[in-house]
């Protein structure tokens, strides 16, 4: 099934759509919208359809800052998790612009033999985050992040599957860098 949030009509912030069903597939359901966060704002949760989090992940884009004041990455890369069956937690690092069109969606799976998830703030680092045990060639690491400043520095994120049981990691940023991952492995 795909829902689709978004649109006009309804109650400001509330998902608004349509199911549309989808058979045949190791996807059982997605659902997308679009959100906003004001100035001041460090998070948003979003109320979504109830999910299964044992076997969805969280997809979110950065969004962009309204009054082209702020030009800065800090403002605009968010990270997104699912705090429950029915709640996705937006959350951006600096909170000093309103940041519009944060786009998200939300994915179930059928056919999941496991998802491991988690968080991270990292500088300038390298290593590898030990986690349970998986196939490689059956999983997909995804990950966002966000910055802790709004200066407009070079910095490079990169999570990659290392082995079997660990996940590496590249950062180089004079600032923080949050990071969140979700690891998911079909049977």
């Amino acid at each position: 099934m795909i829902r689709k949030f978004g649109g006009v009509a309804g109650v400001d912030g509330q998902p608004q759509g349509i199911d549309i069903g989808v058979g045949g597939s190791n996807i059982k359901s997605i659902q997308n919208g679009v959100s906003s966060m004001g100035t001041g704002v460090g998070y948003i949760d979003v109320t979504i359809s109830a999910i299964d989090i044992t076997k969805t992940v969280v997809i979110v884009t950065d969004g962009y800052e309204t009054s082209g004041n702020y030009p800065y990455d800090g403002y605009c890369k968010m990270i997104a998790w699912a705090i429950n069956s029915t709640t996705i937690r937006i959350v951006r690092g600096v909170t000093n612009a309103n940041v519009n069109n944060i786009n998200w969606q939300v994915i179930e799976f059928n056919n999941v033999k496991s998802l491991q998830t988690g968080g991270m703030s990292l500088y300038v680092s390298n290593g590898d985050l030990t986690v349970n045990q998986y196939d490689p060639a059956k999983s997909i690491l995804i990950y966002s992040y966000n910055l802790s400043t709004t200066t407009n520095s070079d910095y490079t994120v990169s999570l990659f599957k290392n082995g079997s049981n660990k996940i590496g990691y590249k950062s180089f940023s004079s600032y923080s860098v949050s990071v969140r991952w979700q690891l998911i492995e079909f049977n």
